[in-house]
């Protein structure tokens, strides 16, 4: 799968001999019954409930790409949805991909393309990652 595939390429591109190889940690799809159990999780933490028909859709949509990562952006997603939301309108992506780019357009719909796209980039070009000040500091500087 391209999943693998991806695990696989991030630890090619480690050649550091210092970096323990237990610094690349894959993480399995979901088994069956264990994205339940986890929204459920999330739900109790978060003392939040979800209508039933929301409930199926968000577990419906985990089933077909059970991928932790899918599950974490997607139960996300559907704490945007009301209880008055018609089902219509609980919709989520069917992978990955698509549901990071539905999270990039929201955020740049309330932020602006430009501040989204500036701040992506400066998260990139660090090797190291950014501190808040830090990203603070670079963003204040860019006219």
């Amino acid at each position: 799968a391209s999943e693998t595939h991806c695990f696989d390429v991030l630890k090619a591109r480690n050649e550091d001999p210092e970096v323990p190889s237990c610094t690349f940690v894959e993480v399995p799809p979901f088994a069956a019954g264990d994205a339940a159990e986890a929204v459920d999780a999330w739900l109790r933490r978060d003392a939040r409930r979800l209508g039933d028909e929301q409930r199926d859709t968000l577990l419906t949509a985990i089933a077909g790409c059970p991928l932790p990562l899918f599950a974490s952006i997607a139960y996300e997603e559907s704490r945007r949805w009301r209880s008055f939301d018609a089902p219509a309108a609980c919709v989520l992506a069917l992978d990955v991909r698509s549901l990071i780019d539905v999270l990039l357009a929201r955020v740049c719909r309330t932020h602006g393309e430009e501040l989204i796209s500036v701040g992506l980039g400066l998260l990139t070009a660090a090797v190291d990652g950014l501190s808040s000040s830090e990203a603070v500091d670079c963003l204040s500087l860019d006219d």
